[in-house]
């Protein structure tokens, strides 16, 4: 909701004691608070119900603004710029390098010079 400040801060209409309380312990009192202050014929109505009216009659709004479809970051398919998974190896733990005890010291040295080792350069 990128003009919730603007709404919900420009919203003139008053609210009762009760209907606060309820939006304040709402688990979505901000979506709550944002809704109300759109409509405020709705928020003049729960302010002229007993406590008891308005937290059932926000129990229904706060359903209907749980199981609303909402675009939000986690919903809009992105495209990553990740590059691709590395392919799958055939060689199943297999080495293609010999292994260092079976060089001579030349081909040792030639193969951790390869590896950038300072000392076989």
């Amino acid at each position: 909701m990128p003009d919730y400040d603007s709404v919900v801060g420009g919203a003139e209409a008053p609210v009762s004691s009760h209907v606060a309380e309820s939006i304040i312990d709402s688990e979505v009192g901000p979506a709550l608070a944002y809704h109300l202050a759109r409509n405020p014929e709705v928020l003049t109505r729960l302010n002229s119900m007993s406590a008891m009216q308005s937290a059932r009659e926000l129990g229904r709004i706060e359903a209907s603004i749980v199981s609303a479809p909402t675009q939000t970051a986690a919903t809009v398919a992105k495209t990553t710029t990740a590059p691709r998974p590395a392919g799958t190896s055939t060689s199943q733990g297999r080495t293609t390098v010999p292994d260092p005890k079976d060089m001579s010291m030349d081909e040792y040295r030639k193969h951790r010079a390869a590896q950038g080792a300072r000392w076989a350069r």
